[in-house]
């Protein structure tokens, strides 16, 4: 089953309307509309913090939705730390990955030093690394899942 039907039956078993569930997750009904219409674009519409948001509101976990199959317990590291593990694993260069995702030069970079906000970025992104890096995708969406549950510091 693709994303978006799971999206849309998981909103239907719950008896929810667009607007309702648009309402919940904070974002527009025609992102819910697309995501329900468009088989990419729960992946490409969206950033992974949203996509977390509109699964926690439909009782669905992400990785059911993605059909990413799941292994338990990945270890617990922060997300810049772990893109470099798997980069470095797979012997890329920075500029390898980068060219292989389609980001412009310094991205990955900045994303290995925490000065990228995954989240923000569309769920492809985050797919994309992974499949570079011959990774897991459950790992690398898991970092970003416990990344998003991580309290930001406030500043004075």
């Amino acid at each position: 089953m693709n994303a978006h039907h799971h999206i849309r039956h998981a909103r239907a078993s719950m008896g929810l309307s667009d607007r309702e569930v648009a309402r919940r997750a904070e974002l527009a009904v025609e992102k819910v509309t697309d995501i329900e219409d468009r088989a990419e674009a729960f992946i490409d519409a969206i950033s992974i913090r949203a996509a977390f948001r509109l699964c926690t509101v439909l009782g669905v976990s992400i990785y059911q939705v993605l059909d990413v199959n799941t292994v338990p317990h990945p270890p617990r590291i922060p997300v810049a730390r772990y893109v470099g593990m798997i980069r470095r694993t797979a012997g890329l260069s920075q500029a390898d990955l980068e060219e292989k995702i389609g980001c412009e030069k310094g991205f990955v970079q900045k994303v290995e030093e925490g000065g990228v906000d995954l989240l923000s970025f569309p769920t492809s992104l985050a797919l994309g690394i992974s499949d570079s890096t011959q990774s897991s995708q459950f790992q690398m969406l898991n970092m970003l899942e416990q990344a998003s549950e991580t309290p930001k510091a406030k500043t004075p």
